[in-house]
């Protein structure tokens, strides 16, 4: 996946986990999510971002901003599905499929 300042994952989703606070990153892979709401009731969070064939990729922090802070996320891409030939012998009437995790 990208790396370095000059690389950038669009579109990606951006949430405070275990609330409804979240964001999506614009074309050029900015998000911005306003935390005022909740930064009484909760002492730490967990910020994530998620984006198709990329592993999701979590960051803590205490709650303790108290202006625009940066926080950069470096997805690394999901590996390739490789599933095994299963071939078809004797009795297997119908083809067996493996769901992917």
């Amino acid at each position: 996946m990208p790396k370095g300042k000059d690389r950038f994952i669009p579109y990606a989703t951006v949430v405070i986990k275990g609330t409804k606070i979240g964001s999506q990153a614009d074309s050029l892979g900015y998000y911005s999510i306003d935390i005022t709401a909740i930064a009484d009731t909760i002492k730490t969070m967990t910020l994530y971002c998620a984006y198709v064939g990329c592993v999701t990729k979590e960051i803590t922090f205490k709650n303790k901003i108290t202006q625009t802070t940066e926080l950069d996320f470096e997805l690394q891409g999901r590996p390739a599905c490789e599933l095994p030939d299963i071939g078809e012998g004797k009795g297997n009437k119908k083809k067996r499929t493996r769901k992917q995790k």
